[in-house]
């Protein structure tokens, strides 16, 4: 995104799992006082079809794990809260493949609710200077100047009997610089909660989406106009250094891929008797080649933008 300069503050990222009992809160107490969730934005046009495409033919729990897996797997970017509500939000997750926490719970909130399921919206407040993260250095000294906490926002849904909490903010990048994703849920199991929260914080609990985007608000207001200008900047920086990660492991594994294809094509050459099965395997390999390499220029390209 080359617009993530707006404005942002109180929304989300994390880091790794709580480490109190208070998180795990007696769910099915927490929450049974909750307003009814109603379903948020519209689940029309690329959303509806993006949902039938994915859980086509799918149980229920076969179709919860498939929707849970894929919206963790979109990269992690702080959108701008102009555009990160529950009525744009889970379409610019799906048009820029990245969001942020509140984003994809949007997203996942509209589908969940197709599938049948009752949710609830929850808020714990955080520091981003108080996150296990391998930040750069200059990233280290940005969230130094954060004076506010900031709120991640996660799901609690009803299945199988109880509330549990599920989370999917971050993407498998995340493990790479010391977080936690849930990855490989189990589809019943409490999910790891993304960040580490303010000491003797607990949740704020919303039946509805819009109850959340009004808060969000409210606590931007709150902010002097440096405040805003060093999340602006914190924010502008993070997305900046999350890409050029992706890029960087994206090279990697590009140049892992080259030299496979490159060994099995000697290998090929090498053979005596090359015959129609080898023939193809040889015309695979090259093509394959040939798109690694298209891939590699398109980032060398990028980086000297």
């Amino acid at each position: 995104h080359s617009n993530f300069m707006q404005p942002l503050v109180t929304f989300t990222r994390a880091s790794s799992p709580l480490d109190s009992a208070r998180d795990s809160l007696s769910l099915a107490d927490s929450y049974s006082m909750s307003r009814s969730s109603s379903p948020i934005g519209e689940n029309t046009g690329k959303v509806k079809k993006e949902f039938s495409l994915l859980v086509a033919e799918l149980s229920g729990e076969e179709a919860f794990l498939k929707l849970f897996n894929y919206i963790q797997g979109i990269p992690y970017q702080v959108l701008p809260i102009r555009i990160n509500n529950p009525k744009t939000g889970p379409k610019e997750v799906l048009d820029y493949n990245s969001g942020d926490c509140l984003s994809k719970h949007y997203l996942l909130a509209i589908w969940l609710s197709q599938l049948g399921f009752k949710y609830r919206f929850a808020l714990i407040p955080f520091n981003w200077n108080d996150q296990p993260i391998s930040y750069s250095e200059r990233l280290k000294r940005l969230a130094k100047r954060l004076t506010q906490a900031s709120w991640h926002l996660y799901l609690v849904v009803w299945k199988d009997g109880r509330w549990i909490q599920i989370v999917v903010t971050w993407d498998s990048l995340f493990k790479k610089i010391g977080l936690s994703p849930n990855k490989n849920w189990d589809g019943r199991s409490e999910n790891i909660l993304a960040v580490r929260a303010l000491k003797d914080s607990y949740p704020r609990r919303f039946g509805e989406a819009e109850q959340v985007d009004r808060f969000v608000k409210e606590e931007l207001r709150k902010l002097s106009k440096q405040e805003r200008e060093a999340y602006r900047t914190f924010y502008r920086e993070l997305n900046r250094w999350l890409e050029q990660l992706r890029k960087a492991n994206q090279r990697r594994e590009l140049e892992r891929q080259r030299r496979y294809y490159e060994a099995v094509i000697g290998s090929l050459w090498r053979q005596d008797d090359f015959n129609e099965g080898m023939y193809n395997d040889f015309a695979h390999a090259e093509a394959e080649l040939e798109r690694i390499n298209r891939q590699l220029k398109e980032l060398d390209r990028e980086e000297k933008e």
